[in-house]
């Protein structure tokens, strides 16, 4: 088959997404594909494909990086010819663009499939406020949360309110961000940690979500064609299961 492997993008899960479409590339050329690589914010220049290099994976692409990078890039770079003749798109991207359905939709108006969910899951799961309402309407039990807005940081009364809601331990982090960026557990109740974790937060968002913080244990499970996985539980060698433990090796036992 020829495949395009999409990653890189213009998230901050940048530097994720490309250590993934490498070794995806990798592993497909092993199985005889044709495949060629492919970063949307590259646009439709075919030697600058070659330039997505990182130092560390482990670090949270910054805000300095990703500014040297258009969402055009993505439009050019799906509408060119970079995609034409390929029979599927195995999608690595990650975040914003990746995963919330914006790359789905352009690849759906060139009719060339892709892996992973359409574009009205992708939107709705990426959307952690979004996908709450769709659980409470169909009877799904989750942590007590409310909306933010960058500006509550300011409010110690609306602060106040907010502890009487959800208690002194508090989960603060974006609606539309992945891999745990911006992420914030407040466990003391101190009404500048709050207000730290508001601001925190709109460093990548300004989409903020606060939940009553639940302890328990971690499990992930994975579907493949309504087939259940077997069940895998997550345990961070300290402290919560963020982006550090996420992709540096040795954190974290699965």
């Amino acid at each position: 088959m020829n495949i395009a492997v999409v990653y890189g993008g213009i998230s901050t899960e940048r530097n994720v997404s490309i250590a993934g479409g490498r070794a995806v590339v990798k592993a497909l050329r092993s199985k005889g594909h044709n495949v060629i690589a492919i970063d949307p914010a590259l646009g439709a220049d075919k030697e600058r494909q070659a330039e997505n290099l990182i130092s560390n994976i482990e670090a949270v692409t910054t805000n300095d990086e990703l500014s040297k990078y258009s969402a055009r890039s993505i439009i050019e770079c799906v509408n060119s010819d970079l995609f034409d003749n390929i029979d599927c798109a195995f999608l690595v991207l990650h975040g914003k663009y990746g995963e919330d359905g914006m790359i789905q939709s352009l690849l759906e108006l060139r009719g060339i499939p892709y892996t992973g969910s359409n574009v009205r899951a992708s939107a709705l799961a990426m959307d952690k406020i979004t996908s709450k309402y769709i659980f409470a309407a169909n009877g799904i039990v989750t942590p007590a949360w409310e909306l933010l807005h960058p500006q509550d940081a300011e409010d110690e009364e609306f602060i106040n309110d907010l502890k009487k809601t959800l208690g002194k331990n508090i989960v603060i982090k974006p609606s539309d961000q992945g891999s745990a960026i911006g992420l914030s557990i407040i466990q003391n109740g101190y009404n500048t940690e709050i207000a730290d974790a508001i601001k925190f937060v709109n460093q990548y968002s300004n989409h903020i979500l606060a939940e009553r913080y639940i302890e328990g244990r971690e499990l992930t499970v994975a579907i493949i064609d309504q087939e259940a996985m077997p069940v895998v539980e997550i345990i961070p060698d300290e402290g919560t299961y963020d982006y550090k433990h996420k992709y540096s090796k040795g954190h974290t036992q699965y």
